[in-house]
């Protein structure tokens, strides 16, 4: 991860209190039924997220209807939407992007 994506998470975790992670899993709760996501980078203050089964990607406010999904060790991995607290019986891997 380069120096100034690894800053801008950082600023942005600090600045929103959000626990955005490179890889991190996001719910986009925006428009219509919730859309799954992956935090691939940074644009400016804005989160860079591919949306699952799109090819590009759209920059996203940090608190703007976003969920953050964590694992079960709170590294920001996911977990199936709705589907209760995260457990090792219900992990989604995380998309490389």
């Amino acid at each position: 991860m380069s120096t100034s994506v690894r800053q801008s998470l950082e600023y942005i975790r600090k600045r929103y209190r959000v626990p955005a992670e490179l890889n991190g899993r996001v719910l986009y709760t925006g428009s219509g039924p919730g859309r799954r996501g992956t935090i691939i980078g940074t644009s400016g203050a804005y989160l860079a997220i591919r949306l699952d089964g799109e090819e590009g990607w759209a920059a996203y406010h940090p608190t703007w209807e976003l969920e953050y999904e964590r694992d079960h060790a709170g590294l920001g991995l996911g977990c199936t939407p709705g589907g209760g607290p995260c457990t090792l019986d219900n992990p989604v891997e995380a998309v490389n992007a």
